[in-house]
């Protein structure tokens, strides 16, 4: 359940915290930012068969209204910590002014020699070659939205392991959330391997789902 997770997560930030405890004191924290703004004008078509029916029964096609977007986001890092959140103040036609935040990552980073390990909410985007990423099984990003914006971690406790030509990765993503849970809800254990031999890269997937159980994915780049 929910209490199990934190309890395990937070042992494992104490733990990688402690690890990674000479690296803090070396480093001064980063901080960096942006901000963004999004606007977005919506005008109805005057022709084609949906304006005709408009015209017959005027409300029937409802269009989604123009709005504009102010987005600040700002990312912190200090030792084996990491914040990212974002404050967001928008308005919409005919809704008014509408606040709101969150936080995209937040997940603490540690490791030794040829270990890393992650504990908390963090984006983890599996990519094959320039960032194409047909096994993106963790993350699982909107991939069809007018404007791209940052995404939104998992809560998740990750291993991974880095040679000279071979990594892989263990996931366990969601272990808070219920079965019954379906796509970038549901949890999940996922692993990735990828090993590179001269100029081809060799991916392999592996997922195993609350709800919807196994699945193997493939990939090569070159």
């Amino acid at each position: 359940g929910p209490a199990a997770w934190w309890f395990v997560a937070c042992a494992a930030i104490a733990v990688f915290a402690g690890a990674g405890s000479v690296a803090a004191h070396a480093a001064a924290p980063d901080i960096s930012g942006q901000v963004r703004v999004v606007a977005t004008d919506v005008q109805a078509s005057l022709r084609g068969p949906l304006a005709q029916a408009e015209v017959l029964s005027p409300g029937l096609a409802l269009l989604p209204a123009s709005s504009v977007a102010l987005a600040s986001e700002l990312r912190g890092r200090a030792g084996v910590f990491t914040l990212a959140g974002t404050l967001q103040r928008q308005h919409t036609q005919g809704s008014g002014w509408r606040d709101e935040s969150w936080v995209n990552e937040l997940y603490a980073a540690g490791g030794a020699q040829a270990w890393q390990f992650s504990a908390g909410k963090r984006v983890v985007g599996w990519d094959v070659g320039q960032a194409w990423r047909p096994n993106d099984v963790v993350q699982q990003e909107q991939r069809r939205s007018l404007v791209s914006s940052t995404l939104e971690g998992r809560p998740l406790l990750m291993a991974e392991h880095f040679s000279a030509s071979t990594a892989w990765s263990a996931v366990w993503v969601n272990p808070q959330k219920p079965r019954r849970q379906r796509g970038a809800e549901e949890p999940a254990l996922a692993l990735r391997l990828n090993q590179r031999e001269g100029s081809v890269d060799w991916h392999g997937f592996a997922r195993w789902g609350g709800h919807t159980r196994g699945s193997l994915g493939a990939a090569v780049a070159w």
